[in-house]
């Protein structure tokens, strides 16, 4: 028993590549001829999966773990230290990289327009770093018909590995909800 309670115990577990279940929706849709790559870039590894349809087999998959947002979040958090010489939380530097192109916000964060400046050049250089390694990663694949990006990065990296892979608009997938897309893979594969 666990604090009075009873324990519970585990029946059945089911082991897949990280992301895998955020590609589910798009995988049981494709013909026994296609394919996907799913690029999930989170915020400390890089996991691509190159599946058949339906889930019928997986191709090759790969899994960076030095390869993640975080390379520009510490990277802000550093510029901040340093130039504007306030310590910061990591949610505040993946904060000001999610508002990266929203120049009020940042103004209001960040007032000092020098600072700003040097912040940005920040994470303009490692964003170029972080979509270099994925792009670097993904040309080690191929073969496939259909690519989804996903994870907290996907915003980051998609068009780079739109333009890397070649695929057309109609087999070029960017999720709605990448910090939640592996759980509600799960959930619909399970049923």
């Amino acid at each position: 028993s666990v604090q009075g309670q009873e324990s519970f115990t585990v029946r059945k577990v089911s082991v897949l590549p990280e992301s895998v279940p955020a590609g589910f929706d798009v995988l049981k849709e494709l013909n026994e001829l296609e394919s996907l790559l799913i690029v999930d870039i989170g915020g400390t590894t890089l996991d691509i999966s190159h599946v058949r349809s339906k889930m019928s087999g997986f191709v090759k998959t790969s899994c960076d773990p030095k390869t993640g947002v975080s390379i520009i979040t510490e990277a802000v958090k550093h510029a901040l230290d340093t130039s504007v010489s306030t310590r910061t939380s990591s949610y505040v530097a993946d904060r000001l990289i999610q508002a990266r192109n929203d120049s009020a916000f940042l103004a209001s964060y960040l007032q000092n327009a020098d600072q700003r400046a040097q912040v940005l050049q920040v994470m303009q250089e490692r964003e170029k770093t972080l979509t270099n390694r994925v792009i670097k990663e993904v040309g080690r694949f191929s073969g496939f018909t259909h690519v989804m990006v996903v994870g907290g990065g996907a915003g980051i990296v998609a068009e780079a590995v739109k333009a890397a892979t070649g695929v057309g608009e109609g087999r070029f997938f960017v999720s709605e909800n990448p910090q939640f897309d592996l759980v509600l893979g799960m959930v619909a594969m399970k049923g």
